[in-house]
């Protein structure tokens, strides 16, 4: 029993150290719902953390479904945390299906909003959950039977950014059945959710019905066969993932009002249909934010105005996106009206949106402090971009005589050492920080009575409390 006691925590340290998950020194908030896999991985890295140079903070949101049952899970939570000396934080949250979508849905919403939040409040470095080998597995089924193609079936990356919020999965290499006898060899019971049993969820029924059916006619290591095949099409997805990027730098350029996107048609149309696809989603994303989806139904439509060659043809995308072959170009344009949201480009989001409005009569003007800010459209060139670092960079306070280093704003603020580097970075095209998320913008991109034109920036109306904390809200991002 001793030897099982360690090999789950060892197979966690391996998987940790192979993806170079956790730089020495990160702070490491654990998704904890109490269940047996957030269990397991909480109390695994707790035994490793020394070796891996790691602090933890478990993190629990309840998201009051299931009355007493829920409040169970986040009491049990919160007493292990307390026997273990594990820093804990938790929140409550009432989940409601959103328009046309799952409760599914609603929920992993809820969470990735929570974990950003309190990523940000802990100045965590990475978001540590608890996925398996078999919800590996089930991802890909569930993927399979809608038609996704390669990035949707190589599922669950062991590591992921998310709209800049590192995702790291240190368990995506153990099973249920190992996460079980390790926690069995603890003597520790762990909650137990009573939906993971209801027919109703998609995801059940694909654990409950079709994965045994498989095991039972095909092969009973099905799940570590397609938990496998999936890893093989992340690197293959990671693979078409760059060369996509570098495709898209050769043939499309961004406009400097960063709502339109065009296409060198010619080049473009010289690309292999798989990478062209890419190509024209990663246009799409620039439009629409990161993570926006466009089928492949409807890239094969664009890809086919590049192809033409002569005359004018205009295509109407998802979204408000109007594509327009134009002879030798492809105009792919966000129709803006009232106030639309224009995302920063892909890649680049961290959390950050942003949307160009006319000036309104009554212009109200975000709170100090605030992690919503508006400044005048008209002096910043786009696109945008964001980082997450302040070494050498300099930048102009509202309100200051000049420039002066990041470093001493910092300081001037209050802001602690430890934190300064999760704090977003708004940048114009032109290398100006013009926002310093939740503390303030810059004095060259202030509203005047002038101004005809308003950028809101917004990160999920997160607030940062100079002295000494960050202080955040709720909101989804």
């Amino acid at each position: 029993m001793k030897t099982l006691n360690k090999s789950l925590p060892e197979k966690v340290k391996s998987t940790a150290l192979t993806n170079k998950m956790f730089p020495s020194g990160t702070r490491v908030l654990v998704g904890f719902s109490g269940g047996p896999d957030s269990t397991a991985l909480l109390l695994a890295l707790d035994s490793i953390k020394e070796e891996l140079g790691v602090a933890l903070i478990a993190a629990h949101l309840n998201h009051c479904l299931r009355g007493k049952e829920s409040d169970g899970d986040e009491e049990f939570a919160r007493k292990l945390c307390e026997k273990r000396g594990i820093e804990f934080v938790s929140e409550r949250v009432k989940v409601e299906r959103g328009k046309g979508g799952s409760l599914e849905n609603a929920c992993r919403n809820a969470r990735h909003d929570f974990f950003r939040r309190m990523a940000a409040e802990t100045g965590a470095g990475a978001v540590a959950l608890a996925h398996t080998t078999d919800d590996s597995a089930e991802t890909f089924l569930l993927r399979l039977f809608r038609g996704s193609g390669t990035s949707g079936l190589a599922g669950m990356a062991s590591v992921k950014d998310l709209d800049g919020l590192r995702i790291v999965r240190p368990l995506i290499n153990c099973s249920s059945i190992e996460v079980e006898i390790y926690l069995s060899s603890l003597g520790i019971i762990a909650r137990s959710d009573s939906t993971n049993k209801s027919q109703d969820f998609t995801r059940n029924r694909v654990r409950m019905q079709i994965i045994p059916l498989i095991e039972k006619a095909l092969s009973p290591s099905v799940k570590s066969l397609l938990s496998r095949t999936a890893r093989v099409l992340q690197t293959e997805d990671s693979f078409m993932a760059a060369e996509a990027e570098k495709a898209f730098r050769k043939t499309a350029r961004v406009m400097d009002d960063a709502l339109s996107v065009t296409f060198d048609s010619i080049k473009a149309s010289e690309l292999h249909p798989s990478l062209l696809a890419r190509v024209v989603r990663l246009g799409y994303s620039v439009l629409r934010g990161p993570g926006s989806a466009l089928e492949y139904e409807t890239c094969l439509k664009v890809a086919a105005l590049f192809s033409r060659k002569d005359g004018s043809e205009s295509l109407s995308l998802p979204g408000g996106i109007v594509c327009t072959r134009n002879y030798e170009t492809i105009v792919m344009k966000k129709q803006l009206s009232g106030s639309e949201s224009v995302h920063v480009p892909t890649g680049l989001g961290n959390g950050i949106s942003a949307r160009i409005t006319a000036r309104p009569e009554d212009l109200k003007y975000p709170k100090p402090g605030s992690m919503k800010a508006v400044l005048d459209a008209d002096k910043v060139k786009f696109p945008l971009s964001v980082k997450r670092r302040y070494r050498k960079e300099k930048f102009y306070p509202l309100g200051a005589s000049g420039e002066m280093k990041l470093k001493n704003f910092f300081i001037n603020r209050k802001v602690e050492k430890e934190k300064r580097w999760s704090i977003p970075l708004v940048y114009s095209a032109d290398g100006e920080i013009i926002w310093v998320a939740g503390v303030e913008i810059s004095d060259k991109c202030k509203v005047t009575p002038e101004t005809k034109h308003i950028l809101r920036l917004n990160f999920g109306d997160t607030i940062l409390n100079s002295k000494p904390a960050i202080k955040l809200n709720r909101h989804n991002v």
